[in-house]
């Protein structure tokens, strides 16, 4: 009996170790920040007064490539600051985005992490005045790309309830 339950530790153990690291990649998306102070009401790379907008994305991650797809073939948004925050090094599109219009800067992940309390991405924060929205670019299960919907939505100085309610995207005032 005690091989048995030694043999469903070494595997359990594993198991448990695996299911953490990959559900906790994104896990932070589905909770709203406990903190106003974000990338884009904060950092010191935002000089615009208008819409600011900090997209979080690393090369090593799967849904960031296809966000920094989407956000190229979208080029910047007119009257907006976007700023991507890549995670310790550059995206292999990085010049595309660049000539688009986005400013790109390299951030470590701990700096994310001790300073702004970013662990998970791809994440979007943006900034209007007194409105805020953080988190993903898409509803659950979605293919369609909400962030000029959100970004648009808080530049007209919407609330936030009415636009997101309906998006199915996490938000905050």
């Amino acid at each position: 009996m005690p091989a048995q339950h030694l043999l469903f530790t070494f595997w359990l153990i594993p198991l448990i170790a695996a299911v953490t690291y990959l559900g906790g990649l994104h896990q932070p998306l589905f909770s709203a920040p406990q903190s106003k102070t974000t990338l884009a009401s904060s950092h010191r790379e935002f000089t615009q007064k208008g819409p600011r907008v900090a997209h979080v994305l690393s090369e090593k991650c799967g849904c960031s490539g296809r966000v920094a797809n989407h956000l190229e073939s979208r080029e910047a948004l007119s009257g907006a600051q976007e700023i991507i925050f890549q995670v310790d090094q550059r995206l292999s599109n990085a010049e595309q985005l660049e000539k688009k219009g986005f400013k790109l800067l390299i951030i470590s992940s701990e700096e994310l992490s001790n300073q702004w309390g970013i662990d998970a991405l791809p994440l979007m924060q943006a900034q209007v005045g007194d409105l805020s929205y953080s988190g993903g670019y898409q509803s659950y299960k979605s293919e369609t790309y909400q962030d000029a919907f959100i970004i648009q939505n808080l530049k007209n100085n919407f609330e936030l309830p009415e636009i997101f309610n309906s998006t199915g995207l996490l938000a905050y005032k």
